[in-house]
């Protein structure tokens, strides 16, 4: 990337707090990989990406990951959790930062999602707070809700809004409200086909394309792309016995390259 591109992307990113990462929290390397149409997956990253598809983790599981952006630490993030059956559900809490000492996100998340029937609804509760060195530090707290629906074995569709009370940044801004729908086809247990849109209040439509195949029973290949702008995404998982590893890479046309990796661990197995 040329100096200048580098330069430029540094001090938007920090002169503009708002427009820094606020809002959209998909994350994991497993929904990276699948340019994050990752609406109907039901994995630990659900805490983040749709809240009503976090039953699909039925034991006691710990995960993290750490994202890179373009090569600058400045635009790193870091996301952790944990997530449990509870109630018939499952329960997940989780923690996200964006950002460096001059301009940081955080979040902590509280979820919990309740499978009734063929469908799935979740609740995540959230504190968001964003500093920016000249200009203090703002708290605020946010609603997310999600769901999934199993059509068929084959057909899964999922629904997601993060920050339904449209949390405020100051008097002009808020925090944008995401929403995202999307379409997950599974011919056989070694193939998903994920298709899926995203749209806030100010932005251009996103459209969102990812394939798994699972090659072994321990290895998955994946791949994916998305709009606005537009971006290719490639990735691998590896899960052998408790532990998953996965990886991704993204290629952005103008600013470079993006890199994610994530584990989760399964402490122990619901009875």
């Amino acid at each position: 990337m040329k100096t200048n591109h580098l330069a430029l992307l540094v001090f938007y990113t920090l002169a503009q707090p708002c427009l820094a990462q606020s809002g959209n929290y998909a994350i994991g390397a497993r929904s990276a990989a699948l340019a994050e149409s990752s609406v109907t997956i039901e994995d630990e990253w659900a805490l983040f990406n749709n809240i009503g598809a976090l039953t699909g983790t039925h034991d006691l599981t710990v995960f993290g990951t750490y994202r890179n952006l373009y090569g600058l630490s400045e635009l790193s993030s870091i996301a952790a959790g944990l997530c449990s059956p509870l109630w018939h559900g499952t329960l997940g809490v989780g923690a996200y930062r964006y950002g460096n000492q001059s301009l940081h996100e955080q979040r902590v998340n509280l979820g919990y999602s309740y499978r009734l029937g063929i469908v799935s609804l979740g609740l995540n509760l959230s504190y968001y707070q964003l500093s920016l060195e000249s200009n203090g530090t703002r708290h605020h707290y946010m609603v997310d809700f999600g769901g999934i629906a199993e059509i068929s074995k084959q057909l899964y569709f999922g629904a997601h809004i993060s920050n339904i009370n449209q949390a405020s940044i100051n008097v002009n801004e808020r925090v944008p409200t995401y929403m995202k729908t999307g379409l997950s086809y599974r011919p056989n247990e070694s193939l998903m086909l994920n298709t899926e849109v995203q749209k806030n209040l100010d932005d251009p439509l996103v459209f969102k394309i990812g394939v798994e195949y699972q090659v072994i029973e321990m290895l998955s290949l994946r791949m994916g792309f998305k709009t606005e702008p537009f971006v290719s995404n490639f990735g691998l998982g590896f899960s052998p016995k408790r532990l998953k590893i996965d990886y991704a890479f993204g290629i952005h046309p103008d600013l470079g390259d993006i890199h994610q990796i994530s584990f989760a661990y399964l402490i122990r197995r619901s009875p």
